[in-house]
């Protein structure tokens, strides 16, 4: 994959450049997996104002003992027109969205990058259409932490000509390993947030949850409503919006689940999450679904109704004390 801009005068002249990536297929962890979703997909994207690239994030999963040496390799291809270089090595794992930049240093959860050698570091003049591949081996220390390891392999372009503005490219291939041993694999629920009252619109909920030990997991999260008299009338569907993956060591994640615009009535709402494979946990409350104004109706009826009753009440306790005097 390779961009080279010559700066001509007022014109930029610009060569797009593509590269297609693959690994060979591990069994994944669980649904909605991050690595399902980072398999040999390929997005334009940015590089350049007025240029776009194609870039394939691809990831697996590995599971190691202490100890075992694991080969495994990436398949590359040159899906552009013009012949390019590569050149790969072990790196940290790149700052996600998910993970933040807690997995781009030294620390327990990425001592992985320094079990990894790749067989081969530069490959050249790889023509269009033109595939290969790319081999690597962890060696698993014996004495390997249980739980989660993270790292990456960097795969970036290589431009030989030094007179060209260059914008080199480069691609992380993502591993997610679980090392067998000590493994803590543990959730928390940090708060439920149920609305008592919904006054018009959608009915927003909130759990927020974090991971507690040292293996990453998937935390699924459903909300459940039901009428008054136990029915159910809505459950969230299972997306990758509500099923949060949980990297060790991060902070907490906030799911947002909502029933759009429920009718008028008393609803039975429940949030429930399964963390780290674990029973669910469900936290339920009584809401009250109505708008301002047919509550303070009702409150104003209510009020008018007891003064009546009142009112009614202090008439016949008067009636019967005169009838007891004459």
């Amino acid at each position: 994959m390779r961009r080279k801009l010559q700066l001509a005068s007022a014109t930029v002249a610009a060569t797009a450049l593509s590269i297609l990536i693959a690994a060979t297929p591990l069994m994944v962890l669980a649904n909605n997996d991050p690595t399902e979703d980072m398999a040999v997909n390929c997005a334009d994207l940015p590089l350049v104002e007025g240029t776009n690239i194609c870039l394939p994030n691809a990831a697996e999963r590995i599971f190691l003992s202490p100890g075992q040496e694991v080969s495994r390799s990436i398949t590359v291809r040159n899906g552009g027109s013009v012949t390019y270089s590569l050149e790969v090595e072990p790196a940290f794992f790149l700052p996600s969205a998910e993970a933040g930049d807690r997995f781009s240093q030294d620390g327990v959860f990425t001592e992985m990058r320094s079990w990894i050698s790749i067989e081969r570091n530069e490959f050249r003049n790889i023509g269009p259409g033109e595939t290969i591949t790319i081999n690597y081996t962890i060696n698993t220390p014996a004495d390997a932490p249980g739980g989660s390891q993270f790292a990456g392999i960097n795969i970036r372009t290589i431009e030989d000509n030094a007179d060209a503005v260059v914008a080199r490219k480069q691609l992380q291939f993502r591993i997610f390993a679980r090392v067998s041993g000590d493994t803590i694999e543990r959730g928390e629920v940090v708060a439920f947030d149920i609305p008592q009252w919904v006054r018009g619109g959608d009915l927003d909920t909130s759990l927020t949850v974090r991971n507690a030990g040292n293996t990453d997991f998937m935390s699924a999260n459903t909300l459940v409503v039901r009428s008054l008299f136990g029915r159910e009338v809505y459950r969230s569907a299972s997306t990758p919006d509500n099923n949060v993956f949980l990297f060790p060591g991060s902070d907490s994640s906030t799911i947002r689940l909502t029933f759009a615009e429920p009718r008028f009535g008393l609803y039975y709402v429940t949030q429930q999450t399964v963390l780290a494979g674990g029973a669910p946990i469900e936290n339920t409350r009584l809401v009250l679904v109505a708008p301002s104004w047919m509550v303070a109706t009702f409150f104003v009826g209510l009020c008018a109704a007891l003064v009546l009753i009142s009112i009614a009440v202090v008439t016949r306790i008067q009636k019967s004390r005169r009838f007891v005097a004459e």
